[in-house]
């Protein structure tokens, strides 16, 4: 399960580059993680990699950077909005369009956890599985604080698999209650069981959902608005007739907020404090000064600047609501763009202008396209780039420029095996992202 919001980790994270595919401190992102787990419990063939259309070149290009023939038919694309539940639609549908047996097993995994000990976590899915065979399974973590975040395991004390009740993020009280009483776990986003218990479950709970999903993607796509808005905790795990839990011996966090998420990267991070304490800071290549204040996270997003307390975290995303009801594209969009070729970063842009460093990813290229608002120059500042402009094609190399008139065709590509670094200056009335014809393209967005 790998869309998402962006909303939690702002302005790190964006809806156009949730946290998933973040990079942390070894250069690989929590989504690639998720993956390499996969692997050790899924043949490749079977690994789904459900998300949006926003972020589905994000999801490819990061597998693949892992698996390089990571089948294209391995990305499900589900309509934005709704939660979990839609998620697991999309998977339970596609195993259907696939002609999976009843007693096939569905792993819905989040794709935004840390787990350092991978071999205990594939023994411990593998025991999952057994159980799912007959049962609607979950993972429980032991809980270390009473916390409103998480959903909670209520076990049985003779037989510790199974579950009594299961309570999704109760207040700061019952979740006081409840590790007091010894006999509860943290739900840690795991949903395990057969095609046939899980289509079993929705049928009792949401009839009208099963329905759809028995006709398959299509039917899912189609009928989308139907599907209830809730998670998959919400709408099938509380009311599950039939729910074991398989206990966690593996090590685990979700990085749910920007004070667990900021240390995780690893990025040293250059604070000078006066009179001040538990400042947390997230400004790559800058010096942050503080004086006299305490408990606070400041995180520079390039085009953005977040200070917070940090008893405040819970409330970010509330905030980010706000600021996409008032219309602030930086709620949703990051000034790194991120395409199926490469990406680009905004360093400069005023009245009549914007000034780009473009990045393309050995082996790809550009769409051909052209632009009916505005000119482009582009300077190659490292590597080769081959480029189509009109009808000719030629080749630029390090400190060779081009000039890209309004309404002209062109295209970029990187044939070497390093990265094409190049400067783009562009001029014009209007210079937003959605002034492109694609006239050719390699990723189907043509």
């Amino acid at each position: 399960m790998c869309g998402g919001e962006g909303k939690r980790l702002w302005p790190l994270s964006r809806r156009s580059f949730p946290k998933y595919y973040v990079p942390l401190a070894d250069g690989e992102s929590l989504f690639q993680k998720a993956f390499r787990r996969a692997l050790r419990t899924s043949t490749v063939e079977d690994i789904l990699l459900i998300t949006t259309d926003v972020n589905k070149h994000n999801a490819l290009k990061q597998a693949r950077a892992i698996i390089p023939a990571f089948p294209q038919e391995g990305l499900i694309i589900r309509p934005d909005g709704k939660e979990t539940f839609a998620t697991m639609a999309c998977a339970l549908a596609t195993m259907i369009d696939r002609n999976a047996s009843a007693e096939s097993i569905l792993v819905c995994a989040p794709a935004d956890h840390v787990i350092h000990d991978v071999a205990s976590y594939g023994d411990v899915l593998h025991t999952a599985a057994l159980v799912a065979r007959d049962h609607y399974v979950v993972i429980g973590i032991p809980p270390t604080e009473p916390s409103s975040d998480f959903g909670y395991i209520e076990c049985d004390l003779q037989e510790p698999q199974v579950v009594t009740r299961f309570t999704e993020k109760p207040d700061r009280e019952t979740a006081e209650s409840f590790i007091a009483s010894g006999n509860y776990l943290w739900n840690a986003g795991f949903h395990i069981g057969s095609l046939e218990t899980f289509m079993r479950e929705i049928r009792l709970n949401e009839p009208a959902a099963h329905d759809i999903i028995a006709g398959g993607m299509r039917s899912v796509i189609k009928n989308f608005d139907a599907l209830p808005e809730k998670s998959i905790d919400y709408t099938v795990a509380e009311k599950a007739s039939s729910m074991r839990v398989v206990r966690a011996t593996f090590d685990w966090d979700d990085l749910g907020d920007l004070a667990s998420f900021i240390p995780a990267r690893g990025k040293e991070q250059r604070i000078a404090s006066f009179d001040s304490s538990n400042v947390n800071a997230c400004v790559d290549g800058k010096l942050v000064v503080a004086i006299g204040v305490s408990d606070l996270i400041v995180v520079d997003g390039q085009d953005t600047l977040l200070v917070i307390h940090k008893d405040a975290v819970s409330k970010l995303s509330k905030a980010v609501d706000t600021l996409r009801k008032e219309g602030h594209p930086e709620a949703d969009h990051h000034f790194r763009g991120y395409r199926p070729w490469g990406i680009y970063e905004v360093l400069e842009e005023g009245t009549g202008y914007k000034v780009k460093k473009i990045t393309v990813t050995p082996g790809c290229a550009s769409s051909l396209q052209s632009h009916s608002k505005r000119a482009e120059h582009w300077v190659v500042v490292s590597g080769i780039a081959h480029v189509v402009l009109g009808g000719e094609h030629r080749l630029l190399h390090p400190n060779e420029s081009l000039y890209i008139p309004i309404g002209e065709k062109h295209r970029i590509e990187n044939p070497s095996t390093t990265p094409l670094v190049l400067i783009e200056v562009q001029t014009g009335s209007y210079l937003g992202e959605d002034d492109i014809v694609r006239h050719e393209d390699n990723f189907g967005r043509a």
